[in-house]
This record gives structure tokens, sequence and C-alpha cells, in this order.
């Protein structure tokens, strides 16, 4: 009964492999790896160690533009060492692309401009929170700044790592930051900015021995948005 469970199993595998060409798996929309055929492909080569087999595979993946990272994370634990290699050249190489290609979308737009990221909604663009991803994996905490710093999204998600290194770098951001969440005049803006502004304390009071900055910065946040009163309520305790 195994032999023919088993061999069941090989039939099937066997018949989706006859249906790759599908369109389907090809539409952008579409992530093969989400779908059921391609993980019990993938985990049936990868435990017979068909490295050209799980090839094909990849190249689905990359044919639907759509590796994402548990693709990068399922290919560092099945291929060899030198064929990982190869992928991720690949893998690198197609973020690359993308990030060249949604740069240049966003320049199109009359309303962009670099740098206005706002913490109240959205995420930081797929490319870099991929690549973000992969410096992590790696713990390349060098490429993993450089990356960060890229997106006020990522520098805040990587807080804890950074900060006390490059607190200079964050006390640029934040407070930029502040200006453009106050800009939003909403009460969850008012509490983010006040949230950063908690955070500017500690860099310029403990961080940097600089409380004079700090002194300057709150005076400054009081008298220029005196009346914002809910985000002045916000900061009445710093």
């Amino acid at each position: 009964q195994q032999r023919m469970n088993r061999g069941n199993q090989v039939g099937f595998i066997q018949s989706v492999i006859g249906g790759f060409i599908g369109p389907r798996f090809h539409s952008p929309s579409s992530e093969p790896q989400n779908h059921q055929w391609y993980v019990i492909l993938w985990n049936y080569y990868a435990a017979a160690g068909s490295t050209e087999q799980l090839w094909k595979l990849i190249h689905l993946v990359f044919a639907a533009d759509a590796p994402t990272f548990l693709v990068f994370q399922e290919a560092e634990k099945a291929l060899p060492t030198a064929e990982f290699e190869k992928f991720e050249r690949l893998y690198m190489a197609w973020m690359e692309k993308k990030k060249m290609e949604a740069e240049e979308r966003l320049k199109k737009l009359s309303s962009y401009t670099p740098h206005r990221e706002i913490l109240t909604a959205g995420t930081a663009p797929l490319y870099w929170t991929m690549l973000a991803e992969v410096y992590a994996h790696r713990k390349d905490m060098t490429m993993l700044f450089e990356t960060a710093k890229n997106s006020i999204f990522l520098l805040y998600q990587y807080e804890s790592t950074f900060l006390d290194e490059h607190y200079d770098f964050y006390a640029d951001a934040y407070k930029k930051q502040i200006m453009l969440l106050l800009e939003t005049r909403e009460n969850y803006g008012y509490n983010k900015a006040a949230e950063l502004a908690q955070k500017l304390k500690y860099i310029y009071c403990t961080l940097s021995n600089y409380p004079q900055e700090w002194q300057r910065l709150i005076d400054e946040l009081r008298t220029k948005y005196k009346m914002l009163r809910n985000f002045q309520a916000a900061i009445k305790s710093l």
C-alpha cells in the first residue's frame, strides 16, 4: 500500500509537471509558490536532491514576477551551495531591476516627492523590504542599515538595531518625519509625532548628551504648532 501511495504521488507530480506551461501560473498576479502543487513538487524534488527540477520551479516563480523572501529561504535550504549562489545573484538582480522600474514610475507622478513617506499609513516599498530581509537574514548589518536608510518604515522597524550607533541619522530622519506627520492634521499623526519627539528626547539627552538641542527642538514644537491642541496635549509631559 505504501508503494501504491508513493506511486500515486509520483504520478500526480508528473501530471502536474505536464501542466507547468499553463498561463495561469505565468500571470503577474499569480504566485506559483502559494499553490499546493508547487509546494508538493518543491518538497519532493528537495528531498530527492533534484537540483534541475528545483530550478524549473524557481524559473516559474521568476516568470510570474513573484520571488518572495520565502522562496529565497527555501532555495537556500534546498540548493547546493554553488547553485544557491547562482540563485542569489539572480534574486538580487531581479530586485535591483524592480527597484529601478518602481523608481521610474514614481518619478512620472507629478505629486511624487522623494523621502515623503509618512508613518501613519502604508509600508516600505516592496523592493527595499525584500532587500532588508535578505541582509537581516545574512546578518549583514552594514548593508541592512544602508537599505533601511531609504525608508522611514524600515528605519522605524530596525530602530532597536541601529539607533544607538546611528543616532545622528535617526535624529535628522525623525525631525523631518515629525513635520510631515503634523501636516496630516490628524490625531494619529499627532500621536505618532509625539512618540518620535519622545525618541528625540532620548537621543539628545542620553545618546548624544546634547540636552540643549532637545530644549531648542521642544520649544520650537510648542511655539510653531501651538494651535494644534491635540498635539500640544500629547507633548505636554516631554
